[in-house]
């Protein structure tokens, strides 16, 4: 840090002890200390350095610093992503930082460097063929509990295929944008009920979660393909009325009693 910014050379880290390091008393001292000098930098520099940040974990935890870490790496990356049409990964709290990002009134370019800027992070975003969200168990929505959590696909305008493992549905916002591009959903691990599909499906895998019944599958008269495998289907009642225009049914793995 003295070294990217030499200003900061008379600013002395809080040292440790040879012995007693985790002594609580000590512990506590230095904690005061820490944030002391931390404070310090930040009034010196009259910002967060980047290093700085990733030292903090900023970049796995706060909104900016999620933005930029992305935009970073989609500036490496996202033109061959985009190029060979590849899936672009990402968790539920990247989502969710895309979202909340876009509604704040600052800069698209926090001064770090053009390859920063999220503005490039939107625009991969608006050409993105291929999603995949999957939640990361370590780093997740959770330690944001002080509002309402929710992330809108509504930004991804071109969206033909989507993949959703171990994500929360509720959270979902702006699938209602998504009906005229996307062809293929993978939804694992996220679902109890079959309700608010989306139009222009053709192939549908919801196979490995817990739905108990088929329903409104009668409204996508583009679907063609579906795997209900290893849910909590027992009754088919009625169930060539519910199909729609299905060719390929999977079933495997269910608790299935009658068949209608």
């Amino acid at each position: 840090l003295t070294k990217q910014f030499p200003i900061l050379e008379k600013t002395t880290f809080p040292p440790k002890k040879l012995f007693g390091n985790f002594d609580p008393t000590h512990v506590e001292k230095r904690r005061i200390c820490l944030q002391a000098y931390l404070q310090d930098i930040v009034t010196q520099l009259g910002k967060i350095p980047r290093v700085l940040q990733i030292f903090l974990e900023f970049h796995i935890y706060d909104v900016l610093a999620v933005t930029q870490t992305l935009a970073e790496e989609l500036f490496k990356i996202g033109d061959s992503i985009l190029a060979s049409e590849e899936i672009f990964v990402v968790t539920p709290l990247q989502l969710y930082c895309i979202s909340k990002r876009l509604k704040l009134p600052i800069p698209t370019c926090g001064g770090e460097g053009y390859h920063y800027d999220v503005g490039n992070l939107y625009d991969i975003v608006y050409c993105v063929q291929s999603l995949k969200i999957v939640e990361d168990d370590e780093h997740n929505l959770n330690n944001f509990s002080d509002e309402e959590i929710s992330y809108d696909l509504s930004l991804f305008k071109n969206l033909k295929i989507l993949q959703i493992s171990k994500g929360n549905i509720e959270s979902l916002q702006g699938t209602f944008h998504l009906q005229e591009n996307l062809q293929k959903l993978s939804v694992h691990n996220s679902l109890h009920l079959l309700k608010t599909l989306l139009h222009e499906l053709v192939r549908l895998d919801l196979s490995y979660n817990k739905i108990e019944e088929i329903a409104h599958l009668q409204d996508l008269p583009n679907l063609r393909e579906l795997n209900l495998s290893f849910n909590e289907i027992e009754n088919l009642d009625s169930v060539n009325t519910k199909l729609g225009n299905i060719t390929s049914l999977r079933l495997a793995g269910n608790k299935l009693s009658n068949v209608g």
